[in-house]
């Protein structure tokens, strides 16, 4: 069929915009929808940060647009039959065929998305990253994939949803959210975006999370995966030191009585913002192949705060492998690379109130995004991972 709009190469990423379109047309039930999606990614792409409207309405060449909006791409992101949810794993096998899995980190990041009014699905007032202050806005949870290769690529996303929507049965029905949808904190939402990432049998060399919250069912997951784990907690939170009954301490004050020069750390490990940290062992665990302890990043250039990390790692980790404070460089770059790239693909600027609607420009943006950090990869590299067999 025809395609609107797409006769522009962005950068060099039609190839691989073409290419994902290929995998994830199948989820499209009609062909008009079908062919709108490959439209909307090369709009995406080549909207210069604000997809919406006149603009997107143009490139995507939809002859129903009243200049204020397009009728088309409405029914795209709402009303047309397709499985957004099919889509977001077709982008993480995109992704992971493409930019590989070897000495991978997967992190968490949030983004707010600000917004007027209260009639946006989950909006309400709410403590935003970005700007760092309380405002009207959605936030959204990522799960990031930052590869060997250098590239970072968004592989899984959920809406965070405020208590106060639980209940409120009006703007519910107005946006479109199922009556049997719960609160979810953003640490369980994050569990069941790395749940559906190892169920794909992705297997992360380390899995880093800085959300305060209970990680227990996190950590518990993750332990029983036998994956590495760095997860933020506070200077309150309570460590044991040792099995089960033993005598326990608040982080603050076992890492403030551990000395600067504590053995167990390997000399040279920095990560790329922040001074020496200290790696300071808890108890054993219940796995031998690994250990327990908690990683201490002092104040100094580059953070204001002390940091603490709970850190699951191998006992006994290839030359290869990351080290913590690596890991923790890799998540830190990782979060930076997703600000600043999530505006080339207008990921933070939509026209869809509904609960859907979210799903379905975020994952499609995500999708857009997947193939601009491919088509980025040195030519070497691509020319290598075009002839790769999908797993």
């Amino acid at each position: 069929g025809q395609m609107w709009g797409c006769t522009a190469d962005h950068g060099g990423c039609r190839p691989w915009l073409d290419g994902l379109y290929l995998q994830i047309s199948t989820r499209f039930a009609r062909s008009e929808p079908r062919h709108r999606a490959l439209s909307y990614l090369h709009g995406l792409v080549g909207s210069g940060g604000r997809p919406g409207g006149r603009s997107l309405a143009g490139r995507v060449g939809d002859p129903r647009s009243d200049g204020v909006r397009s009728d088309g791409v409405q029914r795209l992101l709402t009303a047309a039959s397709w499985d957004e949810d099919l889509v977001r794993d077709d982008v993480r096998a995109f992704v992971l065929r493409h930019l590989g899995q070897e000495r991978s980190v997967l992190c968490a990041a949030e983004t707010g998305f600000a917004k007027r009014g209260d009639h946006s699905a989950a909006v309400g007032r709410q403590f935003c990253q970005e700007t760092r202050r309380v405002e009207n806005c959605q936030l959204g949870l990522f799960l990031l994939h930052s590869s060997w290769l250098g590239q970072v690529a968004a592989i899984d996303r959920e809406l965070y949803l405020p208590r106060q929507w639980e209940s409120d049965r009006r703007r519910r029905t107005l946006t479109g959210i199922d009556g049997d949808l719960r609160y979810r904190s953003k640490i369980e939402l994050v569990r069941q975006m790395v749940a559906r990432a190892l169920e794909a049998r992705l297997r992360p060399q380390w899995v880093v999370v800085d959300l305060v919250g209970d990680a227990t069912a996190l950590r518990t997951m993750l332990e029983r995966s036998r994956v590495q784990y760095l997860i933020g907690v506070g200077p309150d939170a309570v460590a044991s030191l040792g099995p089960a009954g033993a005598a326990a301490l608040r982080i603050g004050r076992l890492a403030a009585a551990t000395p600067t020069g504590a053995k167990g750390w390997r000399q040279g490990a920095r990560p790329r913002s922040g001074a020496l940290p200290v790696r300071v062992q808890l108890g054993p665990a219940a796995d031998p192949a690994f250990t327990r302890s908690v990683l201490v990043q002092p104040a100094g250039p580059g953070r204001a705060v002390t940091g603490y990390h709970l850190c699951y790692a191998l006992r006994e980790p290839s030359a290869a492998a990351l080290d913590p404070a690596a890991a923790l460089g890799e998540a830190a770059a990782a979060a930076r690379c997703w600000y600043e790239a999530r505006h080339e693909v207008g990921l933070d600027h939509y026209e869809v109130r509904s609960w859907r609607g979210w799903y379905r420009h975020v994952t499609l943006a995500m999708a857009a995004h997947a193939a601009v950090q491919v088509a980025r990869l040195p030519a070497n590299q691509a020319a290598s991972v075009l002839g790769r067999p999908s797993r």
